[in-house]
């Protein structure tokens, strides 16, 4: 049968240091709400071709970025990454995101819907985006490519954050 689509409320704020060390490292460090419960994530980009990212990611639960970054940072290999002195905030989003598992050959993706506003909110956003769960990796490309000719959609090589940092500088 087909399973529901679940809803989370999203609110994200991007912090780097002063120096922009993090970003110059394709790193992104982001304090989220999904229906009031805080997150703390950070995100090391590893590669990304054709709109298909692969990345490294941490994630805490935590009431506020403070807490957060304290609990990332005991972390052995992520303590000289978040140590380097104070934060300052970078850019915000806030999004409704629809969500559900979806099987595809081998492997599970969670594919979402989002819509919201990035940067700014005189500046609205739309997008789907399937991530990859569980299973053969390779099965990625291929159902990336099963959505883009079922729906007409192309890939976005660029993610929330660094199109919010466009909105943002203009």
């Amino acid at each position: 049968g087909t399973k529901p689509w679940k809803r989370f409320d999203m609110k994200a704020d991007y912090y780097d240091y002063p120096s922009l060390d993090l970003s110059e490292k394709k790193y992104t460090l982001r304090f989220r709400t999904e229906n009031g419960n805080g997150k703390i994530n950070l995100k090391m980009s590893l590669d990304n071709q054709n709109g298909v990212a692969t990345r490294k990611e941490y994630e805490q639960e935590a009431g506020s970025f403070e807490q957060g970054t304290g609990m990332l940072m005991r972390i052995p290999e992520l303590y000289p990454i978040l140590s380097k002195g104070r934060f300052i905030p970078r850019v915000s989003m806030a999004f409704s995101r629809y969500e559900k598992k979806v099987e595809f050959k081998d492997s599970i993706f969670s594919v979402s819907v989002d819509i919201g506003w990035l940067g700014r909110e005189d500046y609205p956003f739309c997008e789907l985006e399937a991530e990859f769960k569980e299973g053969n990796r390779s099965d990625t490309d291929e159902f990336c490519q099963v959505l883009s000719q079922q729906f007409g959609l192309e890939p976005e090589p660029q993610g929330k954050y660094s199109r919010a940092l466009k909105v943002c500088s203009r």
